[in-house]
């Protein structure tokens, strides 16, 4: 597709060019070059974009069918740890979730603020996971089939974000990238009931932490404020 675009731009044959650091140039004149970039713009000007495809088959091994275990069982691995400051109301049983601090382990951020974005909206659906979605099933048949009854967060339940990305590389990820996505929502829960349980003392485990069932364990364990 480069080379495709490139030959009409300098109206030759695509095997007397030549790309190199983010050019495409003449073999026989490398002075006369265009840019990765300056090429795209021209391509978005007619009406169209450049493309690329590429086929990426990483190392990995099977699983012990026993042990389940293995010596790479996956592509990378990716680590994030989560801090939640979070905010109960013992006279109504909300919980608010007021600030996320998260250390990401992702590998190379080849776009760092992609990653940010990834790791916030995970993150919220952790939130979504701990504190409100339920699907509530009766005999075969959802209860709550809409957004009515179905409660996921909005704008209003954001808490405000601190990230920090730790860029062990992976040599077997695209530029040493390893993924961020899942793990950051894998993260949420946990920390939220742990917060939970640092600002009042009581340990809930079955998911979502509703107002409800914040009431029920509050009054239980005799909290102040009930």
């Amino acid at each position: 597709n480069i080379y495709h675009y490139a030959s009409l731009e300098f109206r030759s044959n695509y095997v007397e060019l030549g790309i190199k650091d983010g050019y495409i140039f003449r073999n026989d004149n490398p002075d006369n070059k265009i840019s990765y970039w300056e090429l795209a713009e021209k391509v978005k000007e007619k009406g169209d974009c450049l493309k690329a495809e590429a086929s990426f088959f990483p190392h990995t091994d099977k699983p012990d069918p026993k042990t389940g275990q293995g010596e790479k069982v996956y592509v990378a691995y990716t680590f994030v740890t989560q801090v939640v400051e979070v905010e109960v109301d013992t006279d109504t049983g909300i919980v608010q979730v007021l600030n996320v601090y998260t250390a990401a382990d992702i590998g190379k951020a080849v776009n760092p603020k992609n990653v940010e974005g990834q790791i916030e909206g995970g993150t919220v659906q952790g939130i979504g996971m701990a504190l409100m979605e339920e699907q509530i099933i009766k005999e075969g048949i959802t209860l709550n089939p809409d957004l009515t009854g179905y409660l996921i967060p909005t704008s209003m339940d954001i808490p405000h974000f601190t990230n920090r990305l730790v860029e062990n590389e992976d040599s077997d990820g695209p530029f040493g990238a390893k993924g961020i996505g899942e793990p950051a929502t894998i993260a949420t829960v946990p920390a939220i009931a742990n917060a939970i349980y640092d600002a009042v003392g009581v340990r809930i485990f079955n998911l979502p932490i509703t107002p409800e069932k914040m009431l029920k364990a509050l009054k239980e364990n005799r909290v102040f404020g009930m």
